[in-house]
């Protein structure tokens, strides 16, 4: 059953919404969407139904049918993406229309709703993935034999692989690790291939025939066991595993795909991206006491730790806003001494309310406001929204610094085998986001060891 995104929004926010779509009829057989299209303008069925369709296999397949009140297009509108399907009335059907061009510009001018209304689509989105994931484990346990494709088959050639190691491991540890370091980089590269050139829908269907497979495997290493933990906290604890980088698991096979896991580009990246970090702030610390710092979103008690010492060089005041109370009890229990000079203050507040106005946090204009990893989670309006909040909490000439990942082959393995899905920006987009929010002098600095860590820097306009 489909919850109409509507439902999940306030009266006064729905009658906004609403009063700027547009209706649209379709006859039978009619199409709305056609594959390849060019994303950007959401519908809803109000009358009758829609068929997303398949139409590159003969005959056509129906991948799914959208009742009344279901929304169609708000993935091509988060990603600017290509239409990955087509979308046809079987038997006429009426619609609302929502124009990119014109939904844009109200939720930017109406913050209040714009929470909202991300707030509705990201339920209604997670919602939606349960039940397809849902379905696709259903199937899984039904299918017929020879339902195989792409994805599966590579997974079983890298599974039967490791069968095969597995008991080398009692004999030759070293050569265990050489044989599941290869296999596990040739899975890596083949998947890598095989995605290449494929829609999105093409690519999760690859990817998640993948992880099934791989999924035994998978949660045996540690940081496969905390990915798939469907609690809140898995996040944090995945974070937390990944800057540790001390490979754990369930035996000797699990302890060694978890130091694959761990020894990945994108996770050296997160790892060694803060280095860099911490390098930026020192640099441009202010000489002159007391200087005012801000962190939105940091789980690393160490680079909290770096971050007091480095201030304790002038003195001033560190503030850590963080919506997790868990991930600010972990920083108060594991943090040690401070200098006298420095003052810390945590603070739980939700990054939505804040941009929105909602809440504020009591303080005078910064110095600088650092965020840890935040853009790893935003699409582009959101992470704009961030970097334009932020920078106005800056003085004239106050700096903004941000942790980022760059585009790297490894990508699919976080995104499908680990269901960690991270976006990656390079150099040019971070600049015209930065840009964007009304900050100068941008600089982008990779971290040297993968190049996949970067820290994009900008200075408020005087």
């Amino acid at each position: 059953m489909r919850i109409d995104l509507l439902e999940r929004l306030p009266e006064r926010s729905r009658g906004m919404f609403t009063s700027v779509a547009t209706q649209v009829r379709l006859a039978a057989g009619e199409h709305l969407i056609r594959r390849g299209e060019r994303g950007g303008d959401i519908y809803r069925v109000i009358e009758g139904e829609l068929e997303v369709v398949d139409s590159r296999s003969h005959p056509p397949v129906i991948l799914d049918v959208i009742p009344k009140g279901g929304m169609v297009g708000e993935i091509s509108w988060l990603e600017n993406h290509q239409r990955s399907a087509d979308v046809r009335a079987p038997d006429g059907a009426v619609v609302q229309r929502w124009e990119k061009r014109v939904l844009d510009r109200l939720l930017s001018e109406e913050p209040l709703l714009a929470a909202a209304f991300y707030r509705a689509m990201a339920t209604t989105l997670a919602e939606r993935l349960r039940t397809t994931s849902s379905q696709v484990a259903t199937a899984e346990r039904h299918r017929e034999p020879g339902d195989d494709h792409t994805g599966r088959e590579l997974a079983r050639r890298c599974a039967a692989r490791l069968l095969e190691v597995e008991p080398l491991l009692r004999r030759d540890r070293v050569q265990a690790r050489a044989e599941v370091s290869t296999t596990l980089h040739a899975l890596a590269q083949e998947l890598f291939e095989a995605l290449h050139g494929l829609h999105e829908a093409e690519s999760t269907a690859v990817g998640r025939s993948v992880a099934t497979e791989m999924h035994p495997y998978l949660v045996r290493s540690h940081l496969g066991e905390l990915a798939m933990d469907p609690g809140e906290s898995s996040s944090i604890a995945c974070l937390l595993h990944v800057d540790i980088g001390h490979a754990q698991g369930d035996g000797p096979l699990g302890e060694l795909l978890d130091e694959w896991l761990l020894g990945l580009r994108s996770s050296r990246a997160i790892r060694e991206r803060r280095a860099e970090l911490c390098n930026r702030v020192l640099e441009n610390l202010p000489a002159e006491p007391p200087v005012r710092m801000m962190v939105v979103g940091s789980s690393s008690p160490a680079f909290l730790q770096t971050l007091i010492e480095d201030l304790g060089r002038v003195g001033g005041e560190l503030i850590v806003v963080d919506d997790r109370r868990e991930s600010l009890d972990l920083l108060q229990h594991k943090l040690g001494s401070r200098p006298r000079n420095v003052r810390l203050r945590l603070e739980q507040r939700d990054p939505w309310e804040l941009m929105n106005g909602r809440a504020r946090i009591p303080h005078n204009p910064l110095h600088m406001v650092v965020l840890d990893g935040q853009l790893d989670h935003l699409p582009e309006q959101l992470a704009g929204r961030l970097l334009t909040w932020a920078t106005q909490h800056l003085l004239p000439g106050g700096v903004l610094l941000a942790s980022s990942l760059g585009p790297s082959p490894d990508d699919a393995i976080f995104r499908y085998l680990l269901d960690w899905p991270l976006v990656r920006r390079g150099p040019p987009m971070l600049t015209h986001l930065l840009t964007e929010a009304g900050l100068a002098e941008v600089q982008i600095h990779e971290e040297p060891g993968t190049g996949v860590g970067q820290v994009a820097m900008g200075v408020r306009h005087p």
